[in-house]
């Protein structure tokens, strides 16, 4: 699955980045729904951001798709679908532990890959 609208995926991380925040922080009862913020309100990009914006996109979909198989798929249920670790592990019948080690295994494959 790619990026197809770059807004959208830095918005859904950007809530779920605030959302455990605000676990963390153990902050009261908040819906995030209720609250409306443009993430874009103050920010001015020129072509030539939106250009580098959609390489870095492509960039990240291209290190994906060149994980192992077995592994892109882990990946993409947890992180594109927000499944949690034991519904992966029940939907491939797979363990928990193996998810965690594929899941370790993808982090560390994506960030040699966007390092470089």
């Amino acid at each position: 699955m790619e990026v197809q609208n770059y807004n959208s995926y830095i918005y859904g991380i950007t809530r779920h980045k605030a959302i455990s925040f605000c676990r963390k922080k153990q902050f009261e009862y908040m819906d995030i729904e209720d609250y409306s913020f443009d993430l874009f309100f103050r920010t001015e990009t020129t072509p030539e951001d939106d250009l580098i914006s959609k390489e870095a996109v492509s960039e990240i979909n291209e290190a994906i798709n060149d994980l192992p198989e077995k592994i892109k798929i882990v990946f993409k249920l947890i992180r594109e679908d927000n499944l949690k670790y034991k519904e992966v592990a029940e939907i491939l019948g797979i363990s928990v532990k193996t998810v965690e080690s594929h899941m370790t295994t993808a982090v560390r494959k994506l960030r040699e890959t966007l390092n470089t």
